[in-house]
């Protein structure tokens, strides 16, 4: 005896999938969903029409599979939202008609999020055997989407561009590889590079540069060591982050010799060049002028004049403090000191300088040294040598700057490199201001400064006079 309700009567019904007109039960005309071979309404057997899709795919699993899956996707029956259902609708159709069997690749996933969220794209696609392989290429494809949408978002910013060519071109290298990896043999777990690493890695390189982007750059030529050194310490981040930013900057140099290396290296804990780091500080073009108002506004005349020397001329403090009446001339054009020690050029100073030269000159020819002997050969008399001693020299920096004069004086180096001049500003630093070429090297080295872009002594004067007037 036959169940109840069911009846050898058919009636022909339209294939919502391929077209063709099919048997079908019929309480099928009062259903408002999608009607195929796989219906439980339909009544076609094996005598399936030559369009069918399921004869078209080889009588695949998964085709079959995705089209008795259509009816319950596209059903309202549990009230899921009508843009969920046609989303869902959408995807099994398309893999039908673009896949039909077996793991679809990569590519046709990152187009299929790209329109649709993930996890209506799985709930599509979950009901699929190939879903229930042990050996998946992508097992979880939760990272796809958020993957390409952080690379669309840098190239909706103004000016990310760069960043947004850098980090795509870097994805689609891992995803080179990770092919290479699927091709001998590496599936699921154990997968060398799966679509999680790859996330991760995005994800850490992205708030890298992130926080680049918010402090100024726009591009890596000026993002170096330093900067990264900052923000593992801003951060507190763990190593992991800076061998994941250091592979990045090493493939982003294949693309441009003008990107700085990092060398990211850890020892016991911390990498030698962090070490150096908290020694070598450098100060960003905006705390440097901050500290140059502060200095300017300092009421010791001579805490200004070492504090000057520091930052605007990298004069070391014993240079400074040893600073000799004979090694100054007048200009009588400008009316401002020059420092010309030995056969030297020499360097002018600026007016502001000059000002507090003039101050501290008139400290010294009130300064006695020896019963009532004044002190005529040094600009800053003192007990240590007939000059003032270094450690008095550093307090009166610091309290003037608010920073060591170490600091000051690599910012100073810092600075004639920042609008990336190179060859004349070393010679400048080297004979004009008599800095040592380690201090310059180590200088430019973790400002992140390229060594082949183009300077001339012009272009130099003129930024750092920019500099000056605080016009970035």
């Amino acid at each position: 005896m036959p169940p109840q309700g069911y009846t050898d009567r058919t009636i022909q019904q339209a294939c919502d999938a391929c077209g063709a007109v099919l048997p079908a039960d019929p309480r099928e005309a009062q259903y408002s969903r999608f009607f195929c071979c796989q219906a439980v309404t339909a009544r076609v057997g094996d005598a399936l029409p030559s369009e069918c899709w399921l004869v078209q795919s080889g009588m695949s699993e998964d085709t079959r599979a995705a089209l008795a899956t259509l009816p319950k996707a596209t059903s309202m029956a549990h009230g899921e939202k009508p843009e969920t259902l046609a989303t869902r609708k959408e995807v099994l159709i398309r893999y039908i008609h673009e896949v039909r069997q077996g793991e679809p690749s990569l590519a046709w996933y990152r187009d299929i999020l790209a329109r649709f969220r993930t996890i209506t794209v799985t709930s599509a696609l979950s009901p699929l055997p190939y879903w229930k392989l042990p050996q998946l290429r992508f097992p979880n494809i939760g990272g796809i989407q958020s993957i390409d949408q952080q690379i669309k978002s840098w190239r909706e910013r103004e000016g990310g561009d760069e960043f947004a060519t850098l980090l795509g071109g870097y994805v689609e290298h891992f995803y080179d590889v990770m092919e290479f990896g699927f091709q001998n043999g590496q599936f699921g777990d154990e997968a060398a590079i799966k679509l999680s690493t790859i996330r991760q890695m995005v994800f850490k390189i992205g708030h890298y540069l992130n926080w680049l982007y918010d402090h100024g750059h726009r591009d890596l030529r000026d993002a170096g060591r330093m900067w990264l050194s900052r923000y593992m310490a801003e951060f507190q981040r763990r190593p992991t982050y800076g061998y994941a930013i250091n592979k990045f900057y090493r493939w982003a140099k294949t693309t441009s010799r003008f990107v700085p290396a990092l060398n990211f290296t850890r020892k016991h804990g911390k990498s030698a060049r962090d070490r150096e780091a908290e020694r070598f500080d450098v100060l960003t073009l905006e705390q440097a002028k901050a500290t140059y108002e502060r200095i300017c506004a300092h009421p010791d005349a001579q805490g200004r004049f070492l504090a000057f020397m520091s930052l605007l001329y990298s004069q070391t403090i014993t240079a400074s403090s040893s600073l000799r009446r004979a090694d100054l001339e007048r200009n009588p054009e400008t009316g401002c000191w020059i420092v010309k020690r030995g056969d030297d050029d020499g360097f002018e100073l600026e007016p502001e300088v000059s000002a507090a030269l003039d101050e501290c000159l008139a400290l010294a020819d009130k300064h006695s040294r020896y019963l009532g002997q004044h002190e005529d050969d040094y600009v800053l008399p003192g007990r240590n040598k007939h000059y003032l001693s270094r450690t008095v020299t550093s307090q009166k920096i610091q309290e003037a700057a608010g920073h060591k004069g170490e600091v000051l004086r690599r910012t100073g180096v810092v600075n004639m490199f920042r609008a990336g001049q190179k060859t004349m500003g070393t010679v400048v630093l080297r004979d004009q201001l008599k800095v040592s070429i380690p201090v310059i090297q180590r200088a430019i080295k973790l400002a992140g400064h390229s060594v082949d872009a183009p300077m001339d002594r012009e272009a130099a004067e003129a930024y750092r006079r920019a500099f000056l007037e605080q016009d970035d």
